[in-house]
């Protein structure tokens, strides 16, 4: 399981409320979307995400994971910055 990417699309899913539009995107399809996300779960043994059909929201836990996510990738993204 590539890490950095999980944050990736849980930030995505819960910015766009639905993990066909975090698929979007992400240039992906929403079934990996779907794995990666439950690979995370699985991972971390506790719920992000709440799932319906037509929604998606983030479990109290989801959204600690969530905001700690952004920070993360926020760095990532400085790093990757200030290399190039």
């Amino acid at each position: 399981m590539n890490l950095v990417r999980s944050m990736e699309v849980v930030r995505a899913s819960a910015d766009q409320k639905s993990m066909t539009g975090a698929a979007k995107v992400l240039g992906t399809s929403w079934p990996t979307v779907i794995r990666v996300v439950a690979e995370l779960e699985a991972s971390l043994g506790l719920r992000l995400v709440n799932r319906t059909t037509r929604h998606v929201s983030l479990t109290e836990e989801g959204e600690v994971y969530c905001e700690n996510c952004r920070r993360i990738l926020d760095e990532v993204d400085n790093l990757e910055n200030v290399m190039a």
